[in-house]
């Protein structure tokens, strides 16, 4: 209850009705944005887990998939307006929708106001898991590196921060991509945002700057999807900083080793309640279906972690579909 009262809890409260108070006004004057469903239908998802208040602030997700042998590892993130993201759980299934927690991090072991964003990763037969926080001491948003043999062994004391030289103070959200690391980062200010691939992670770090090709570099990047010799990128895109803990999800192709957006302006992949939030898209292939993971707002602008399964073949006829309407115009 204590951490309930205090200032901290009372900033994150004040925050969040701000930015609730400023989307409404937003909201009167502009159109937010358009709904499309080019891959997946919100609608048509199954929610896997709830908060336990549907309330502005009230969040499960951030999440991150690995499939290991015949079992789905997830990673999520649990968040309240008084405590942010005060948890983070790994948990297992088998037919990736009945979860079991197998190991969790609490943002006390981090001395961190809050836990965000991770990504799991089996490489050599040892677990890693790259999560990211926002640290007390020095104020900046940090990813480290945990390693063990198995999930369970995954402890928060093996920690060690990654050294990513960037140019930018704050770094989060990680995303294994095969062999790299896409990680978002952020100017001290949080005026300026970017992506960047990260080579050789465990080693000394090679870092490259990922370009947009005709959409907003601030874009989060939250997974990629290979299929059919292209590479498809979802990223979270914000239609006014005040839709910050809101986004919409949009999708991008590599092209010249560019990211080419495939949903322009204003049109984005939403849920069709509260907020209208999706974000943190996430993929795994199973037994030729694609299981897509993501949150989403809820009536009461709550965020809840769902999941929808595609067969591969229909979301390669849908992407491809797609790229063409979007090469279609660029001609005309």
């Amino acid at each position: 209850m204590k951490d309930r009262i205090g200032m901290n809890s009372l900033r994150n409260i004040v925050e969040t009705e701000v930015r609730n108070l400023g989307r409404k006004i937003y909201g009167t004057v502009s159109t937010e944005y358009t709904h499309s469903t080019p891959v997946f239908d919100p609608i048509q998802n199954k929610a896997l887990m709830t908060p336990e208040k549907d309330q502005e602030g009230y969040w499960i997700g951030g999440s991150s998939i690995l499939k290991d042998g015949e079992e789905i590892l997830l990673y999520y993130r649990l968040r309240d307006p008084y405590r942010r993201g005060w948890k983070s759980v790994i948990a297992k299934t088998c037919d990736g929708e009945k979860f079991e927690e197998i190991n969790s991090f609490t943002a006390e072991e981090f001395n961190s106001h809050s836990l965000e964003g991770g990504a799991l990763q089996k490489k050599d037969g040892e677990y890693i898991l790259y999560i990211s926080y926002h640290e007390k001491t020095s104020g900046q948003w940090k990813i480290d590196r945990i390693k063990s043999e198995t999930v369970e062994g995954l402890n928060s004391e093996k920690r060690e921060e990654l050294d990513l030289s960037t140019g930018f103070t704050h770094v989060k959200d990680p995303v294994v991509d095969g062999e790299d690391l896409i990680v978002h980062t952020a100017s001290k200010n949080f005026t300026r945002h970017g992506n960047f691939r990260v080579k050789n992670p465990e080693g000394e770090p090679e870092i490259e700057k990922i370009e947009f090709t005709d959409e907003s570099p601030e874009g989060r990047i939250t997974s990629t999807l290979q299929i059919s010799g292209e590479k498809y990128y979802f990223y979270d895109w914000l239609p006014s900083i005040i839709f910050t803990g809101e986004e919409k999800t949009k999708i991008g192709v590599e092209q010249d080793g560019k990211i080419q957006g495939l949903m322009s302006g204003r049109t984005a992949i939403g849920s069709s309640s509260g907020t209208n939030s999706l974000r943190y898209v996430k993929t795994v292939e199973v037994n030729g279906e694609l299981w897509f993971y993501y949150e989403k707002s809820m009536a009461g602008k709550g965020h809840e972690l769902c999941m929808v399964k595609m067969s591969k073949q229909e979301v390669k006829e849908r992407l491809d579909s797609l790229k063409k309407s979007v090469n279609k115009e660029k001609v005309e």
